[in-house]
């Protein structure tokens, strides 16, 4: 898992749009997305796949992930989940080749738009490639990336009002917990102790900053 929005499967859409030639009954592809401020898995993805990739702990792979992430639920700050339905899209009669491609390409475009960010997600998409940032340069890259979230449309509810600074401290938050420190702070430094984490958080909405995403 690395939280990016995958290019989608062209496959299904030539199925369904086949079924819908041959039974005359019009097919509609109903776009969802699910935007979290954090993923209650994201500490166990590393070790799963670890997990998976061994025959002797594979059997007990989805039981290890139930029972860490049911135990943490009871210690770890809750985050909030945004649920959107998009507009219905009429599937194509006949769809093939490139325009199967692109009617693929159309579906992930809407679903990514109606990704709500959170401020996990911009302060770690504002962050770069060094494990240590002072507060004072966050600020400074996160308000170009505030502009860039603003010059797609997307839903910004969640941090309306609030200022880059605001923004850090919400994130912080959430990544400074009891037995969950993905983010520290060392002096005026912030510190990203598990990267693997931190940056599923940057690909959650790394889709908006695509080219042609801008209004």
């Amino acid at each position: 898992y690395t939280g990016m929005l995958l290019p989608f499967a062209t496959a299904p859409f030539g199925i369904f749009s086949k079924i819908s030639n041959e039974s005359g009954i019009p097919i509609y592809i109903v776009p969802v997305n699910v935007s979290y401020e954090r993923v209650i898995e994201d500490q166990t993805f590393l070790q799963l796949r670890k997990m998976k990739a061994n025959a002797a702990t594979k059997p007990f792979t989805y039981m290890y992930d139930f029972l860490f992430n049911y135990g943490y639920s009871w210690a770890q700050r809750p985050g909030r989940v945004m649920i959107k339905f998009g507009e219905p899209i009429p599937l194509p009669l006949n769809l093939k080749g490139a325009e199967r491609m692109a009617f693929a390409q159309k579906v992930r475009t809407v679903v990514g738009s109606l990704q709500t960010p959170f401020p996990t997600q911009i302060l770690a998409k504002s962050w770069g490639f060094k494990a240590e940032r002072k507060k004072e340069y966050l600020i400074d890259r996160m308000k170009y990336t505030l502009e860039d979230l603003q010059d797609t449309g997307v839903d910004l509810r969640f941090v309306d009002g609030m200022s880059p600074g605001d923004i850090i401290d919400n994130a912080f938050y959430h990544f400074h917990q009891r037995w969950r420190n993905v983010l520290d702070q060392v002096g005026d430094l912030y510190v990203i102790k598990r990267m693997d984490i931190f940056q599923q958080y940057e690909h959650h909405i790394s889709h908006l900053f695509e080219r042609g995403n801008q209004q």
